[in-house]
């Protein structure tokens, strides 16, 4: 019993329990241990076989070759067909033990990837991420500028009808609680020195008012084109890159050599970290790109309001010079022809560029 199974498992290099139980024996993993009681001989028990330390190494050269090629390997095809998957993921985590377990990953129990390439499938993304963020922050831009616009016509709407509503009260409560002027004229000297000093209150207030409306104005435009996350982070953790099945898909065509259940677990693996890398990426080019529409979209209010300042001041200076050309039967036919020019020209302009303006806020173009 002992000389067959010496025999059979230096021959083969691991022998089944199965095997041992059909020779009778009960136990053929206290059997072995007892048998090869020696460090250099003592086999690897793993779930159905007993393996020798020479397929051991065998196995252990071809992971240390994976790993330093940045490769993958099936190590299936290295170990003969009595071993189980079980068997087989057994011996690679035996062979990962005394290395960093980061350096390599196992996948449906009989592959090993180095994380070097499992990295290079990550790479294979890269360009298409890029596009996906790219059309993703060009559609949220449009979208924000769209919804501000919409939020600024329907609150600009109510803050108005709310104001003439606030002044017309305003009116009719200081009616009712105007004190009425004493006759005499002390009387007449008191009001006027009332009046005078409410003309120089509303002077001063109106002062104020202009000042805290160019202020307020200018805070406003800080803020419609400080970039905006529309909602914060958890919109872009929300984000989906690719399916599981895209993944295996672009793998499968991209890589070549890979088994269809070594793709399908891959792409399982890849499709957390990606996501998350799309997510960074989309935020990444949406507050870029926020930023810079906000930056262009500054420069371009800038540019069109130096223009209509300039025709304005054209449109009144030549407005003065027709106005200055004799008003007599030689000259009438020439102000009407001056003034139908400058209509045509000068005013059309400026009227098209307010209307411009007015289809840019309202994302009529």
């Amino acid at each position: 019993q002992n000389n067959t199974v010496d025999s059979y498992f230096k021959q083969n290099g691991f022998v089944e329990f199965d095997t041992l139980a059909r020779l009778e024996i009960s136990d053929g993993a206290k059997f072995l241990q007892r048998f090869y009681s020696s460090e250099t001989e003592r086999p690897l028990m793993l779930s159905t076989v007993a393996v020798s330390p020479s397929l051991v190494t065998q196995i252990d050269a071809a992971v240390e070759d994976a790993i330093n090629s940045n490769s993958w390997v099936d190590v299936a095809t290295l170990l003969p067909t009595p071993f189980t998957p079980a068997d087989c993921q057994a011996l690679l985590e035996h062979c990962l033990r005394k290395r960093r377990r980061d350096v390599a990953h196992i996948f449906s129990e009989q592959y090993l990837a180095s994380d070097q390439f499992v990295q290079n499938c990550g790479q294979l993304f890269k360009d298409t991420m890029q596009h996906e963020a790219e059309k993703y922050a060009a559609m949220k831009v449009t979208s924000d500028a769209a919804s501000r616009s919409l939020a600024a016509s329907i609150g600009g709407g109510d803050a108005a009808a709310t104001n003439r509503q606030d002044r017309k009260e305003e009116r009719k409560r200081k009616a009712q609680t105007a004190p009425k002027s004493a006759a005499g004229g002390s009387g007449g000297a008191n009001s006027r020195e009332v009046k005078g000093q409410k003309s120089r209150d509303k002077k001063a207030t109106g002062s104020k008012k202009r000042g805290g409306r160019a202020a307020s104005a200018a805070d406003d435009d800080m803020d419609d084109n400080a970039p905006s996350t529309g909602g914060g982070d958890n919109e872009f953790k929300q984000l989906e890159f690719l399916t599981v099945e895209k993944i295996g898909e672009t793998l499968g065509s991209r890589v070549e050599g890979l088994e269809e259940d070594f793709v399908e677990e891959l792409a399982t693996y890849l499709h957390r970290p990606l996501t998350r890398s799309y997510q960074e990426v989309a935020r990444s080019v949406f507050l870029s790109s926020s930023s810079s529409a906000g930056a262009s979209r500054r420069q371009h209010n800038a540019d069109t309001m130096s223009r209509l300042q300039s025709l304005w001041t054209n449109i009144s200076l030549f407005d003065r010079g027709i106005l200055c050309i004799a008003e007599d039967e030689d000259c009438s036919d020439l102000q009407r022809k001056l003034a139908g020019h400058l209509l045509r020209t000068l005013c059309t302009e400026l009227v098209n560029i307010v209307c411009a303006l007015l289809a840019e806020e309202h994302l009529m173009v």
